[in-house]
C-alpha cells in the first residue's frame, strides 16, 4: 500500500514537471513569434522610408533610372526693352523662337515627377511697324544654350500633368537699332551695335503636358551685357551659384518629409533667387562687383507648344 502511494506521487510529480515545461516552452515560442512580426514590421516600415528618401535623392542626382527622349518646344509672344538710365520708351517688339534638345524624366511614388531639358534655342524679336510709333525701334537676335528643371505632379506611368518650370539660358544677341532715341540717350542703345554679345537669362513658367505633347506659359529676363568682363562676371556668377546650391538642398531637405511640396518650393525658391540677382544686377551687370555698368533688360511673356518624341 504504501509503495503504491509512492509511486502515484512520483507520477504526479513528473507530470507537474511536464506541464510546467510545456507551458513555459508554449510563453517562450510565443513571445518569439510576437517579436518577430514586431520586428518585421519595424524592417519594413523603415525600408518604405528608406525607398522614399533614396527615390527623391535620386531625382536630385544626375544618375539613377530615367527616360530620355528629344522634344522640340515653338513660342511667341511679346517682349519690353529697356536699360537703367534710358527715359525714352522703346517700342515693345513681337518675338517668337524655337528650342531642342534632350528631355529626361523620372518619377517617385506619389505622383511627384521631375523633368529636366538640355538644348540650344534660338529667337527673334521685331517691331510690327516702326513707321507707326515715334518711340525707339529694334530688332533682336539671341542663339545659345538652356537648361530647363520642371518638378510637377503626374503618375508613375505617365507623363502627363503640371510642371513649374526654372530654367537659365546663356547665349549671345545681335541688336539692330531701327529708330534710335534723341542725343544723349542714343547711346544706351548703340552701346550694343550690331556686334554679338553676350548674355544670362532666367525663366519661369507652368508646363501643363497631355502625353507627348505639353502648352506652357512662361516668363522670361534677359540681360545683354556691353561687354564680357570675365572675373568679375565670375565672381557675380560664382555668388549667385553658391546661393543656388543652398537653395536646392533646402528644398531637398523639405522633399524628405513632404515630397509633395518639392514642385512648389523648388519653382518658387529658384525662381525668387534668379529674379533677385536680376533685379540686383538691372544697375550693375557684375553686382556686386563694380562694373558701374547696365545691362540691356528683355523681358518677356510667351505662350509655347513642346512635342516630345
Amino acid at each position: 500500500m504504501r509503495k503504491t502511494l509512492h509511486d502515484v506521487s512520483l507520477m504526479l510529480l513528473l507530470l507537474g514537471i511536464v506541464t510546467v515545461g510545456t507551458t513555459v516552452t508554449t510563453s517562450a515560442q510565443t513571445s518569439d513569434s510576437a517579436n518577430a512580426r514586431r520586428d518585421t514590421t519595424i524592417v519594413t516600415i523603415g525600408s518604405d522610408t528608406s525607398k522614399t528618401a533614396a527615390w527623391l535623392l535620386d531625382l536630385f542626382s544626375e544618375t539613377g533610372v530615367s527616360t530620355s527622349q528629344p522634344y522640340v518646344m515653338l513660342w511667341g509672344g511679346q517682349s519690353m526693352i529697356s536699360r537703367t538710365g534710358l527715359e525714352a520708351d522703346v517700342e515693345p517688339v513681337i518675338s517668337a523662337g524655337v528650342s531642342f534638345g534632350t528631355e529626361t524624366a523620372k518619377s517617385i511614388p506619389g505622383g511627384v515627377r521631375r523633368c529636366s531639358r538640355d538644348g540650344l534655342y534660338l529667337w527673334t524679336g521685331l517691331t510690327p511697324d516702326s513707321s507707326a510709333t515715334q518711340k525707339a525701334t529694334l530688332g533682336v537676335w539671341r542663339f545659345g544654350f538652356e537648361e530647363i528643371v520642371a518638378w510637377g505632379y503626374a503618375s508613375e506611368e505617365s507623363a502627363s500633368g503640371v510642371y513649374f518650370i526654372h530654367g537659365t539660358n546663356n547665349g549671345w544677341s545681335i541688336l539692330d537699332v531701327t529708330r534710335a532715341p534723341a542725343q544723349p540717350e542714343e547711346q544706351y542703345l548703340t552701346d550694343f551695335g550690331s556686334a554679338m554679345r553676350y548674355g544670362e537669362t532666367m525663366r519661369a513658367g507652368i508646363d501643363v503636358r497631355f502625353g507627348a505633347v505639353s502648352i506652357n506659359a512662361a516668363y522670361t529676363w534677359d540681360q545683354i551685357y556691353t561687354r564680357h568682363l570675365f572675373w568679375k562676371q565670375a565672381g557675380s556668377s560664382l555668388l549667385e551659384g553658391v546661393a543656388d546650391v543652398l537653395v536646392v538642398a533646402f528644398v531637398k531637405a523639405v522633399g524628405k518629409s513632404s515630397p509633395k511640396a518639392v514642385p512648389i518650393m523648388h519653382f518658387l525658391m529658384r525662381n525668387g533667387l534668379a529674379y533677385g540677382f536680376k533685379s540686383l544686377r538691372a544697375k550693375n551687370m557684375t553686382w556686386p562687383f563694380g562694373a558701374d555698368t547696365s545691362p540691356l533688360n528683355i523681358q518677356t511673356y510667351s505662350v509655347g507648344l513642346t512635342v516630345s518624341f
